[in-house]
Formats: C-alpha cells, sequence, structure tokens
C-alpha cells in the first residue's frame, strides 16, 4: 500500500522523480516533515517529496550523538533508496540532503555503489536511477566526503555541493 501510494502520486505529478529529503543536525521528527512539507510547496505541490526522518537528539548540545546516530543510520538509508528503486515507478530518484544528513547519504550512496552479485556498473544505474544529489551544507569531513563519492559519482546524473567557505 505504502507503494502504491508513492506511483499513484507520480502518476499524478507532472515530475515523474522521486525527491528524498534527508534532514540535517539538530532536527526533531516534526521540523524534519515540515521541512518536506516546504519543500513540497515550493515546488508548486507538484514534486512527490518523501522525508527521511532519522533520529536526530533534535539539541544543539548533542553534536556528538547526532553524528554517532547519523553514522548508524547509513544501513536504513541504504535500504529506503533500494525499496524506492525496486517498488516505484519514480523514473529517477533525486535526494536532497542537508548538514549531517550529508554524511548518511554519501556513505549510504558509497554502500549502494558497490556490486551485486557481478552486476556491471552500468546495470547498478539502471536499477538504482539515480538523478540529482544535491548535498546543502553538508556537514562531513571533506576527505571522507571525497572517497564516498569517488564510488558513486558515475552512478548519478547530477551531484551538486552548496557549502559557505566559512562553515
Amino acid at each position: 500500500a505504502f507503494f502504491a501510494s508513492i506511483n499513484q502520486a507520480l502518476a499524478l505529478s507532472p515530475h515523474k522523480d522521486l525527491i528524498i529529503y534527508v534532514h540535517g543536525f539538530n532536527n526533531a521528527v516534526w521540523r524534519g516533515t515540515a521541512q518536506a512539507a516546504q519543500f513540497h510547496h515550493f515546488t508548486g505541490r507538484q514534486a512527490v517529496v518523501l522525508a527521511f526522518l532519522w533520529p536526530s537528539a533534535g539539541s544543539l548540545l548533542s553534536y556528538a550523538t547526532d553524528v554517532r546516530v547519523a553514522r548508524s543510520s547509513v544501513p536504513a538509508f541504504s535500504r529506503l533508496v533500494e525499496l524506492m528503486a525496486t517498488h516505484t515507478d519514480a523514473k529517477h530518484i533525486n535526494i536532497l540532503a542537508f548538514s549531517a544528513g550529508a554524511r548518511i547519504v554519501s556513505e549510504s550512496l558509497a554502500v549502494l555503489a558497490q556490486s551485486n552479485d557481478g552486476e556491471s556498473r552500468d546495470d547498478t544505474r539502471a536499477r538504482l536511477r539515480l538523478g540529482q544529489i544535491y548535498f546543502a551544507a553538508p556537514d562531513e569531513d571533506t576527505n571522507r566526503f571525497i572517497s564516498d563519492l569517488t564510488q558513486y559519482i558515475d552512478l548519478t546524473q547530477r551531484i551538486s555541493v552548496g557549502a559557505n567557505p566559512n562553515d
């Protein structure tokens, strides 16, 4: 029923891509949901947006906790992308990752880039259908980000990074 609901929304949308929003550090569930809803609203209510809500502590004082929890959320996000690729009619799966959400997305995409049972890179690209990956103010070590990026960059249509050089 969950996938049928997403497919119904995709069928009604002029945009046939699914957008997965991954919130950042210091974000309670209500806030991550509201941000995804705002994103949907500002696309003219035409985009199909799915929020991946990882268990952030929702506190400025819990940065170390959020970093640890973000890393532990990688398997769940990897599985979500696999499920969306397998069970939805999305032409592409686009991902918007904010702040610590970039840790989850980048590491997950590196995991997904590993070939399955001898699957070719072209087959992996076709199976995952990754479109635009946008990292907004990514909170990740640059060397780790680049290391992950080299593993999945060829599986996407486009990767964009929005960062403040003073951050």
